[in-house]
């Protein structure tokens, strides 16, 4: 065979391996950022535009370096991340930052590996004159590289996503610099470290890795070190995360328990006026019966109008079945009047069904707060409030004014907030969910852009004496 037929061969292999290794490379980085993107449809657009730049840049005649080539590529899916998903742009910096490591360090491990194959193979007897020989082992020496690309980069990138447990978390400035120390340190050393072998290779006219076989390996155990290392540092950085969440969970369920005991001391302080009023009822009835008989009518009608006003004061402006939940429900309409917000109740307490107090409490409470803030401000603003029980399920309905339509994440079905960082808040939703899941229901939300409305279902056990009737 012809030197010309000879360098065809090579030329097509080596470029069909370049686009195979190009796209297992795009599919490792989309499978790496796919849990990190909201709009399920556009999770895998960032991998396919790598694919498509990185193949356009190979085969345009402008020489362009490599390191800055696959710049280019990750740069393209960044911003191609940003137009699908905006939010949480620290986080998406990282992801690129350390997925561009990964495929850097995945090649130099992929080169000490192919290299010590490849003077393996120049051993062979009649290597140096055998053509063929030579291309099966440039065949087989290709088909190496893929699967090692498939192996140094897959593993890597599950176990990051594995580690990285609270994805929809924000990532600010500080933590994403934090992250992405490991991936820009061994960046920098391998620039270091190829340099270093060119300078050597020049000055000396052998390559270092011929005369040094161990300086091979070291650098491999250094760039698996480093894998290590960045892995190491998600896992530190998701127990930091855990320990965060945990910490805002227990302030949340600290004021539902301060909540709570404000409003028993509320309800015992209502049964105090109601016990004070019924010891006084037989002198009031005294009073009047005295009034009545010294015929001073005028008197005892002021008389009655008077106490027929404490009696008012001292009832319930809202029943709703439970002295706990009428408090909130009181409270909360207080209030939304003091806001200028018209506050309109049909709830009832799911007697019948055996469903904690403490745990309506916690989804009546979180709701309301969230319909205030939502309804303040708003033109007709209202917040209306309502349950309804259909055999052992109950139904709570929240709906209320809003200035704007929230975006609503895709995965969860939760409003995006920004709220996550402010000692509990933002983790109300989050909360209510938790405790209509406890009693196997869940949470539904609608919105319109005028109005907001919150469903809760839960599903309880009716009472043994109900289920005897």
């Amino acid at each position: 065979m012809n030197v010309e037929k000879q360098e065809l061969c090579y030329y097509i292999v080596m470029n069909l391996m370049v686009s195979i290794v190009t796209f297992i490379t795009a599919c490792c980085f989309a499978s790496m950022i796919k849990p990190f993107l909201s709009k399920k449809k556009c999770r895998w657009l960032p991998g396919l535009v790598y694919f498509v730049v990185m193949e356009i840049l190979y085969y345009i005649p402008v020489h362009i370096e490599n390191f800055f080539a696959y710049g280019l590529g990750i740069l393209a899916s960044f911003l191609v991340m940003v137009v699908i998903d905006r939010k949480n742009l620290c986080q998406k910096i990282f992801l690129c930052i350390t997925f561009f490591s990964l495929r850097w360090l995945s090649l130099a491990m992929e080169n000490v590996l192919e290299q010590v194959f490849y003077y393996e193979s120049m051993k062979l007897p009649g290597y140096m004159k055998n053509w063929e020989l030579q291309f099966k082992i440039f065949i087989v020496n290709n088909f190496f590289t893929i699967i090692l690309t498939t192996i140094f980069l897959n593993v890597p990138v599950w176990l990051i996503r594995k580690a990285y447990v609270y994805k929809k978390e924000i990532v600010t400035v500080r933590e994403m610099l934090i992250l992405s120390m490991p991936s820009l340190s061994s960046m920098l050393a391998y620039q270091l470290l190829h340099y270093y072998a060119a300078i050597y290779q020049r000055d000396a006219g052998k390559s270092v890795y011929d005369i040094y076989g161990a300086y091979n390996w070291l650098c491999f155990f250094y760039y698996a070190f480093s894998f290590v290392t960045i892995l190491v540092v998600v896992i530190l950085f998701q127990n930091m995360k855990g320990r965060q969440i945990d910490k805002q969970q227990h302030i949340l369920f600290k004021t539902n328990m301060l909540d709570m005991e404000k409003h028993i001391r509320e309800v015992e302080k209502l049964y105090q006026d109601i016990r004070s009023l019924k010891h006084d009822m037989g002198n009031h009835l005294m009073t009047l019966e005295g009034l009545y008989q010294r015929e001073e009518h005028e008197e005892a009608q002021k008389y009655a109008a008077q106490l027929r006003e404490n009696l008012l004061n001292t009832g319930l402006k809202i029943k709703s079945g439970n002295p706990v939940t009428d408090v909130i429900l009181i409270e909360k309409d207080k209030e939304a009047e003091r806001k200028g917000i018209l506050f309109t109740s049909e709830f009832h307490y799911p007697e019948k069904l055996q469903i904690d107090v403490f745990d309506i409490s916690i989804i009546l409470n979180n709701a309301l707060a969230n319909s205030i803030e939502a309804a303040e401000g708003c033109e007709n603003s209202y917040i209306s409030v309502l349950s309804y029980q259909r055999r052992n399920v109950c139904m709570i309905i929240v709906e209320n004014s809003c200035k704007s339509q929230p975006v609503m994440d895709e995965e969860s079905g939760l409003p995006v907030t920004d709220k996550e960082d402010q000692d509990g808040h933002g983790f109300g939703l989050i909360n209510m969910r938790r405790v209509a899941q406890k009693y196997y229901g869940d949470i539904d939300i609608s919105c319109d852009g005028n109005s907001f409305v919150l469903h809760v279902m839960l599903m309880g056990n009716v009472l043994q004496q109900e289920m005897g009737d």
